[in-house]
């Protein structure tokens, strides 16, 4: 039994959960529970997870509103938008573009079948698959990322909508353009304020694109994502466990004279196949400088190579790397997903983010790779991939 600091007290008893106020108790929905849970540690959970959200996470920012909303609380959220049902792509485009410029990286939060006054009243998750896709072809080139999580309720179902925006700026097509009366204007950057969108103005352009001018640019030279089996004994029983591993080399070019710290806490790292799997869940993600091996004599006169930094610009810690001007920086990652062997001739995306100290917008590093040829010294793998021009 705990009591939280708004005077309630959570206990388990029998498989009930209760909710004990100051006044009686009463039993309550799970739903509720972490609704009320999340409240509570919602400012610190804010704080910590603009760089990577899960989808435990995107719930319990969803189960917080509702829960406001079901209290007659208005959920005073500029980053969510609440609507109860499907809009027609051609409009709603404009609208996530807005939305998604003027939160200038942060993530926004859209839910599908949530009334501002009634809560949940539901949504079909099935016409998701369709509505997006043609939601994007009214983008100019690029919208944003879209992670949906699919919410069950005894009221109906919500469809939580997190969109990355660190993409920005959004542009959108005029869907007039072309058309009699329609006007010589084929392209907009909306912009929203308040609960209105409006086209962006020449001062919202200057703030949006402000952070890009110290933001320091990288160039993958090398990119290869390898997939291992590791076999143990457990039990007497013989199990496989799937590790994947992850290894970039990049090219860092800072655009100003500052240094330049970038925390391994605030990296990210995306791989997946379309319409198959996601891994979002790494461990060990490092960046360090380049190294070699060098011959090194200690006092008893015996030879011993030794691994010594190969930079002079780049540098890291256990927790961070610091670089004080252009070089050579390895990324590196590792994963227990499991996954099916269908993947194996199936070519990836990978997207690294990376946020620099003192930057709002994180860096964010796309790349396709391909199956690779597994060589005879690499019979432990089971999969391997690596940018094309690395297959000569």
């Amino acid at each position: 039994m705990k009591q939280s600091s708004d005077g309630w007290v959570v206990s388990r008893n029998k498989n009930l959960l209760r909710i004990e106020e100051h006044e009686g108790t009463s039993i309550v929905r799970p739903m509720d529970f972490f609704g009320r849970l999340f409240n509570s540690i919602f400012p610190k959970f804010q704080r910590n997870c603009e760089n990577f959200m899960t989808p435990f996470e995107i719930e319990a920012w969803t189960l917080r509103i509702i829960n406001q909303i079901e209290e007659g609380v208005n959920p005073e959220d500029s980053r969510v938008e609440l609507k109860t049902d499907w809009i027609s792509p051609e409009k709603v485009a404009r609208q996530i573009a807005g939305h998604a410029n003027s939160a200038r990286g942060a993530k926004i939060l859209w839910l599908i079948g949530v009334d501002e006054k009634k809560g949940i009243v539901g949504a079909k998750y099935e016409e998701l698959a369709n509505w997006y896709p043609e939601v994007e072809s009214y983008f100019d080139g690029l919208a944003p990322n879209c992670f949906d999580i699919n919410i069950p309720n005894d009221k109906g179902t919500v469809v939580a909508l997190l969109f990355d925006t660190d993409r920005a700026p959004f542009v959108v097509k005029n869907v007039a353009y072309g058309k009699q009366g329609g006007g010589s204007v084929e392209l907009e950057v909306p912009w929203r304020e308040g609960n209105k969108i409006r086209s962006a103005r020449r001062s919202d352009l200057i703030r949006l694109l402000e952070p890009l001018i110290h933001c320091p640019t990288f160039e993958i030279l090398e990119c290869t994502l390898s997939l291992r089996v590791e076999k143990k004994e457990e039990d007497n029983h013989q199990q496989e466990n799937y590790k994947w591993y992850f290894n970039a080399e990049l090219y860092l070019i800072p655009l100003h004279q500052e240094t330049i710290a970038i925390p391994f806490h605030k990296c990210s790292l995306l791989a997946k196949a379309e319409n198959l799997f996601e891994i979002t869940e790494w461990t060990d993600i490092r960046l360090a400088p380049p190294s070699r091996m060098v011959l090194n004599q200690n006092l008893t006169n015996t030879f011993r190579y030794k691994s010594e930094r190969d930079s002079l610009t780049i540098n890291s810690t256990r927790y961070e790397l610091i670089a004080h001007g252009p070089g050579f920086v390895k990324f590196s990652a590792e994963s227990d997903f499991h996954s099916s062997q269908e993947i194996i001739d199936k070519p990836l995306e990978v997207q690294i983010k990376m946020l620099p100290v003192g930057m709002q917008t994180p860096i964010v590093l796309s790349q396709k790779i391909f199956p690779t040829p597994i060589t005879k010294h690499e019979k432990n793998l089971l999969g391997k991939w690596t940018k094309a021009d690395n297959n000569d």
